[in-house]
């Protein structure tokens, strides 16, 4: 591909491309960016990252829920990458308690804490003898956009 050039006051050269040139790198440009390529506009939307112990997850995504292994007395940190509404459900039933809450299940003690509108930590621990496995939903809505919902399926033990 051959540039012209042009010279500015300066007499220093610049490349040009030609007018059809130009207009076939814009319109393959808008093209890419209709179809799903080029650059993303806007926010990308919900996503979380998932610390038990010494192990990190993958980012979650709004969808299907993903499982995570913890051993009891471990903590879980939960990071949104934007402003959430904690809750969680023990047991696999209702109800859905919100962040702060201290539940006690089959001799497990949960707490869900809140330390920023986007993080959390699920702490456990058990007095005496503990019900194991036990499994806990934490999910996080958006407060964006409350059809964004990402969950996570805790496995305790």
């Amino acid at each position: 591909m051959r540039l012209s050039t042009s010279t500015t006051p300066s007499n220093l050269p610049i490349p040009c491309l030609g007018r059809r040139r130009l207009a076939a790198a814009l319109g393959a440009g808008l093209l890419l960016a209709g179809c799903g390529g080029g650059v993303a506009v806007g926010r990308a939307g919900l996503q979380l990252v998932i610390t038990a112990g010494v192990l990190g997850y993958a980012p979650v995504l709004p969808g299907p829920t993903i499982d995570v292994v913890a051993p009891l007395g471990q903590p879980v940190a939960v990071d949104a990458n934007e402003p959430v509404l904690w809750r969680f459900a023990v047991a696999g039933g209702s109800p859905l308690f919100q962040g702060g809450s201290v539940v006690t299940v089959g001799g497990v003690t949960l707490t869900l804490s809140q330390l920023t509108p986007s993080r959390a930590v699920v702490e456990t621990s058990a007095a005496g003898l503990a019900l194991l496995p036990l499994f806990v939903l934490l999910t996080a809505t958006s407060t964006f956009d409350a059809a964004q919902v990402a969950s996570v399926r805790l496995r305790i033990g």
